[in-house]
Order: C-alpha cells, then sequence, then structure tokens
C-alpha cells in the first residue's frame, strides 16, 4: 500500500534517494525483488545519496548476490562514513566472498581497530593471510583468537536522529562464570569525529553462552560509527 505513495512522491522529487531507498525497502517486502534491486542501482550510480541509502542498496545486493555491486554499495558508504563498523564488516566479508583478499585486508584491519573481540574477523583476516601467503602473520592471529578469555559478536548499529544504540553479544570463553566484563564505546558522526564515550558492564555465564547487551548514546547529531575497547 505504501509503494504509490512513495512513487508519487518521487514524482515531485525524483532525485530523492531517500524516498528511493524506502520505496525499494517496501518493494522488497512486498515480494517485487527485481523492482527493487533497479531503484538501488539507481542509487549506487548516484554520488550524493547519504550513507545509510548506500548501506541499504549494499544489504540488499549482498541477499541478491550480486557480491561486486554490494561491495561498491559498502565502499560508498565507508568512503562517507569512515568509522562505520557494521559497514566495514560487510564490506570486509564481500570482498573475502569473491577471494578479493588483497583489498579485503586493510579494512579488516581497521574493523579489528573498532571491533578487536570479534572472532569472525579475526578469522576472516588469518584467512586473508594465509591466501596471501603471510602464513607467519596468520598464525598469531589464530593464537591471538584461541586466547581470548572472552569474544564480542552480533555488533548491530541503529543509528538514531540524535545519538544511535548498539546491540551485540559477549560470550565467554574462560573467565569465571558470574564474573563481568566493562566495554568503553566510542562513537562517531559521519565524517569520523569523535562524539563521546559510554561503558557497558556485562555479566557473563557459563564457557560458550551469549550474553545480550545493548548501549544508547544521546548526541546532538546521528550516531554513525562507533566501536569498542576493554576495560581492564
Amino acid at each position: 500500500e505504501s509503494i504509490p505513495i512513495y512513487e508519487a512522491m518521487l514524482e515531485r522529487d525524483p532525485d530523492n534517494t531517500q524516498l528511493q531507498s524506502q520505496m525499494a525497502s517496501a518493494m522488497a517486502q512486498a515480494g517485487q525483488g527485481d523492482d527493487a534491486l533497479s531503484i538501488y542501482d539507481e542509487i549506487l550510480a548516484s554520488e550524493d545519496a547519504n550513507p545509510l541509502d548506500y548501506f541499504n542498496a549494499g544489504i540488499t545486493l549482498y541477499q541478491a548476490e550480486s557480491y561486486d555491486k554490494a561491495a561498491t554499495a559498502f565502499e560508498k558508504v565507508v568512503a562517507r562514513a569512515p568509522m562505520y563498523r557494521d559497514a566495514l564488516q560487510n564490506l570486509a566479508q564481500t570482498l573475502a566472498l569473491t577471494d578479493r583478499f588483497e583489498e579485503q585486508l586493510p579494512y579488516s584491519e581497521k574493523l579489528l581497530e573498532l571491533d578487536p573481540r570479534n572472532d569472525i574477523v579475526l578469522q576472516m583476516h588469518a584467512i586473508a593471510l594465509v591466501q596471501l601467503e603471510r602464513q607467519q602473520e596468520a598464525t598469531e592471529f589464530l593464537t591471538n583468537m584461541q586466547e581470548l578469555d572472552f569474544i564480542v559478536d552480533g555488533l548491530m548499529l541503529q543509528p538514531l536522529a540524535e545519538g544511535g544504540r548498539v546491540s551485540g553479544l559477549v560470550v565467554n570463553k574462560t573467565l569465571e562464570p558470574g564474573s563481568s566484563v566493562t566495554l568503553r564505546f566510542t562513537f562517531y558522526d559521519n565524517e569520523g569525529n569523535s562524539l563521546g564515550t559510554a561503558e557497558q558492564d556485562v555479566s557473563l555465564s557459563d564457557p560458550e553462552v551469549a550474553m545480550e547487551f545493548t548501549v544508547a548514546y544521546d548526541a546532538d547529531t546521528m550516531v554513525l560509527g562507533y566501536g569498542y575497547e576493554v576495560v581492564e
């Protein structure tokens, strides 16, 4: 029902990429996948869309197994929001999936600066090093991964008009059940400028049990980047 409304609004404002993205999302939900993809192709061809429009295009193109276009979309996100962890991971995974390991490496390196306890990214980075015949570095990464006493998984940013919210999981590996860890999150605007920090305590359960957490940050602008460090 919403598609005709978006079509009418786009007749008035045909270059509005935000409206295009919203209509493409509505089309995808309505089973009009091909039409949605054609709109995302238009967004991808533009140079003035906002990072979230490129991000949504990348997600849909990835799901449609259009990996080269998805990589282009995520590259455009990162070029406009360099600290957007979620886009960095999607870009690195897309490049890894298409065996573009040389291109992947700097993105997974940057990703590990923002998300150092992500064992999926550590594995992905190690595999790229192996593929590029950098065996010693790969071995060091695998050793570091095996020595982690807990990992952080499933991070996801929900950008808000004034701030943002990050959800994720902490998985205990070798720490005492009932103990807790503290993560200090730093939040960034779309240009990569730091907006401030917030700390989140997470209580741990038994080994391999995931504990959910959510941390919110209020700001005068939208949060479009984040990372964390462990508070010892």
